[in-house]
């Protein structure tokens, strides 16, 4: 494994029309970054910008890493359960960007033995909507970050983790929403100033 790899992963939003309803009872946006890690049901307890773990086990087997990065669109294909268990199969990471915590993806979660951390992006009918992070083993720490979208006016989620390896380093993983609906690229650049700061502390791979 390369020494100083940085994984940054960037997915585009991806709206149906008529699937989002932009009315003052059905959203909950918050400016503050939200971060849980107990996925038990569809409506978590977020309380958390960073989360520190100690005494976790390496993420990689004999040196090997396997990740899946998957735009999920809030799980509107029929298959998604289908498509993410052949995605994901073999890997000891999975980025989802778009995840939506129905009943549906909750009720999967509890049957995988994934370690499960979601930042929450924002609520739609209490539902949470973000990006999430299914892990073989806990992150070393994870952190959460907001940037808001200029025209949506909602906000898009990222995670910063720092995973444990088996050579005694730490791999930095950004798992992104990226903000894409704007004129120009300020927003964007923003949101990637942000991920930036956060890798140049890190010492690792």
């Amino acid at each position: 494994m390369a020494r100083y790899i940085r994984i940054l992963i960037v997915a585009g939003v991806l709206l149906a029309a008529g699937t989002i309803s932009f009315t003052e009872w059905s959203f909950k946006v918050t400016q503050t970054p939200e971060l849980a890690t107990d996925i038990k049901t569809v409506v978590p307890e977020y309380s958390y910008n960073c989360i520190t773990k100690q005494g976790v086990l390496p993420l990689d087997v004999d040196g090997k890493l396997h990740v899946t990065v998957w735009n999920i669109y809030k799980q509107q294909r029929d298959n998604w359960q289908e498509a993410l268990q052949e995605y994901s199969a073999g890997s000891q990471l999975v980025l989802l960007q778009e995840a939506n915590l129905t009943t549906g993806l909750a009720d999967y979660l509890r049957s995988a033995s994934w370690q499960v951390t979601m930042a929450n992006a924002f609520k739609f009918l209490d539902t949470s909507a973000g990006v999430m992070n299914l892990s073989k083993t806990s992150a070393n720490k994870t952190c959460a970050y907001l940037s808001m979208e200029p025209w949506l006016r909602l906000p898009k989620s990222a995670l910063f983790a720092r995973y444990q390896l088996s050579n005694g380093q730490e791999l930095a993983v950004v798992n992104l929403h990226g903000v894409n609906f704007t004129v120009g690229v300020e927003e964007y650049e923003e949101q990637m100033v942000k991920l930036e700061r956060a890798l140049a502390t890190h010492s690792g791979q």
